[in-house]
């Protein structure tokens, strides 16, 4: 959200905010590239492929507002938003649905999601990674307030 309100407004202090959000973010991840459900979650915890692909988005649009100003800044974050999706379509990527007996078969679901573990998915992975602390707060994770 904030990196939108810096691309519609220009303030500076949106944009200084959306990039330590991204840097704390990014420091976050585990050796395979791709958030976990929570990050203080017991492991192992199940990905979240939404979050990783709302981020990569927000990764593009830090490019965008600093490419005039830091070019060098910039191709930073747009190529680690391109590796995050990399890494989650690696780690993510849903089984293919099969054709069975002339019908189309789409899984257990009855549906082919093109990521595994994404929100439609998360009820049942969310069994596996229940923690006893709460998420953590916007506050905790910039660090500033």
């Amino acid at each position: 959200m904030t990196d939108d309100q810096a691309l519609r407004t220009g303030r500076k202090d949106f944009l200084e905010i959306s990039r330590k959000l991204a840097d704390k973010f990014l420091s976050l991840l585990g050796p395979t590239g791709v958030p976990e459900w929570d990050f203080d979650a017991p492991k192992p915890c199940p990905y979240d492929a939404s979050a990783a692909t709302i981020t990569a988005r927000g990764l593009q649009m830090l490019y965008q507002l600093l490419l005039p100003t830091d070019r060098d800044a910039a191709e930073q974050y747009l190529t680690r938003g391109f590796r995050l999706i990399e890494d989650t379509l690696r780690e993510c990527w849903a089984s293919d649905a099969t054709l069975k007996d002339g019908k189309v078969d789409f899984g257990k679901d009855g549906w082919e999601p093109i990521l595994a573990v994404s929100h439609a998915q998360r009820p049942v992975a969310v069994a596996d990674c229940v923690s006893t602390r709460p998420s953590m707060a916007m506050s905790e994770l910039l660090g500033v307030f």
